[in-house]
Parts: structure tokens; C-alpha cells; sequence
């Protein structure tokens, strides 16, 4: 059974976003977009998004229900959202 916590890593050198979801294993990486990896396990369900760009995150939000159907992907939570947007922010203003 996947873990409901969110474990999120920014990374600031490489200006990249890494939500953890579960701690299954990563089967396969799917390219969502150029700067937008989504990892899931050997069933297909979601355990990873990386997000390297304020680009890619504002794909992920706007595409978020279609991802969920796709990859099984649960809802996060406006606060996780929160955190990855103010670090694109950030970086977008640095």
C-alpha cells in the first residue's frame, strides 16, 4: 500500500521539483512534457512527478484531472501545490 504522505524536494541548483507519492518503486518514466517526468511503478500508478520549470507546473495544474486518469494520480493537496509554485516563483525572480 503506497504511503499517503507527499515528500517534496526542490532543488535549487538544478531549479527542479520532485514529489514523491508513494514508496513504491519506479517502474517507468513517462515524458508528460519536455521539462515534466512523471515516474510510475510496475501497475502504471503514479510515484513521481518531476517538474523543472514554472512552465511545466502550470501544464501539470491544467492537466491535472487528465494526468490523474491516465496515471492513476492522486489529488495534491492546494498547500504541496502551494510549495512547488513559490519555488518557481522564486527562481523565476532570481
Amino acid at each position: 500500500m503506497s504511503d499517503p504522505t507527499i515528500e517534496i524536494s526542490l532543488d535549487a541548483r538544478s531549479r527542479a521539483a520532485y514529489l514523491r507519492l508513494s514508496g513504491s518503486a519506479v517502474g517507468r518514466t513517462h515524458q508528460v512534457q519536455p521539462e515534466l517526468m512523471l515516474d510510475t511503478d510496475q501497475a502504471g500508478d503514479a510515484v513521481g512527478i518531476e517538474i523543472l520549470s514554472m512552465q511545466a507546473f502550470e501544464f501539470f495544474i491544467a492537466n491535472q484531472q487528465d494526468l490523474s486518469r491516465r496515471f492513476h494520480l492522486r489529488q495534491l493537496s492546494p498547500e504541496d501545490l502551494e510549495t512547488v509554485r513559490a519555488f518557481f516563483e522564486e527562481k523565476k525572480a532570481s
